[in-house]
């Protein structure tokens, strides 16, 4: 019986230390899914089938979701016309997450009033994509809440604007 206990032992011993191996041959390649630096131990994740406008996007179960926090120029739509920088700030959206498996964070409020889930999206390099599009000066802060980070993000849209960045040129 000692013997088969050993034996088991053993394998789950190899296993352990073959998942650490491959975990951290994978890591070093760089090849991590995500860099999860979140108080939520089980995040969700999804992926983005298409990118409406800059601050808007569709997961693949058809669920809309607009960043919190970002306002980014409209595109043109129910006969008005395109607002300066509106194509630079969907087309940034689009490289960052379009096809793509991003994490999500939720604020106090989960949905706005066109009951689209209210999001800070992460790239799989644990970047947030709401500070990016303010930090390139593609967005500008959503006033008219109260969210965990918005004086950052009047940080970032003031450093933007001193940078005439984007839309503050």
């Amino acid at each position: 019986m000692s013997k088969k206990k050993n034996t088991k032992n053993r394998r789950n011993i190899n296993t352990y230390v073959l998942i650490l191996i491959i975990a951290g041959c994978l890591s070093f390649l760089g090849l991590r899914i995500f860099r999860i630096a979140s108080e939520d131990p089980y995040p969700e994740v999804v992926f983005v089938q298409r990118v409406i406008d800059g601050d808007t996007f569709v997961d693949r179960n058809k669920r809309r979701f607009r960043l919190i926090g970002v306002d980014t120029p409209e595109l043109a739509r129910n006969n008005q016309p395109e607002e300066a920088f509106a194509r630079k700030a969907t087309d940034f959206t689009k490289k960052h997450i379009k096809h793509k498996l991003v994490r999500l964070e939720y604020d106090r409020e989960k949905f706005d009033k066109y009951n689209r889930f209210l999001v800070y999206v992460y790239t799989t390099d644990g970047k947030m994509l709401n500070r990016l599009l303010l930090e390139e000066g593609l967005a500008e802060v959503y006033r008219k809440a109260d969210y965990r980070y918005k004086k950052e993000f009047y940080n970032l849209q003031n450093i933007a604007r001193k940078k005439k960045k984007g839309i503050w040129k």
